[in-house]
């Protein structure tokens, strides 16, 4: 009878076992998110210049679903496009959205296409010259960290006055 009672004590410590483990196995399920809840690694809003590109690093999360691609989507790719591999590219000056989708998740990002250049000083708005004068235009471009843009000149009326590539105006 001891052999009987010892093998029932095994079995019930077993059974006990194995309640416990798929208890916490539920537990475990229960915690674990089952979907994406949100997209990290970009900022609230993205401001990019005309011309210029943006690289997105957007991961799903949880970290459960890092490796979860998102799938990123311009609301007007007239203002700016995106590539396959996160790449921004702005087109024209506005404001769009950058959409961003993971798993059934759909997120958007304000994204803003601004100038380079917002300002030129130094250029008065006219002229008084005699004929055979000649002036050398030197525009100072603002903000002062694109001052070395190139600028194009021109003139509305050839037969009056002519700029040359440089900035020479005769």
């Amino acid at each position: 009878t001891d052999k009987a009672g010892s093998g029932n004590k095994g079995k019930k410590a077993a059974a006990i076992i194995i309640a416990v483990l798929l208890i916490a196995a539920a537990i475990a399920y229960a915690i674990i998110p089952k979907e994406v809840e949100g997209i990290s690694g970009v900022p609230d809003a993205i401001e990019i210049y005309y011309d210029g590109t943006y690289q997105v690093q957007a991961q799903a999360e949880p970290d459960w679903f890092k490796d979860e691609p998102v799938i990123l989507t311009s609301t007007d790719t007239d203002i700016f496009t995106v590539e396959e591999d996160g790449t921004v590219t702005a087109v024209s000056q506005g404001s769009a959205e950058l959409q961003m989708s993971a798993k059934g998740y759909t997120c958007t990002v304000p994204l803003s296409v601004v100038p380079k250049v917002t300002g030129i000083e130094g250029i008065e708005s006219s002229y008084q010259m005699t004929t055979g004068d000649t002036l050398q235009l030197e525009p100072k471009l603002i903000p002062e960290k694109f001052s070395e843009e190139t600028v194009k000149y021109g003139s509305s009326d050839t037969y009056v006055a002519k700029v040359t590539k440089t900035g020479k105006l005769k």
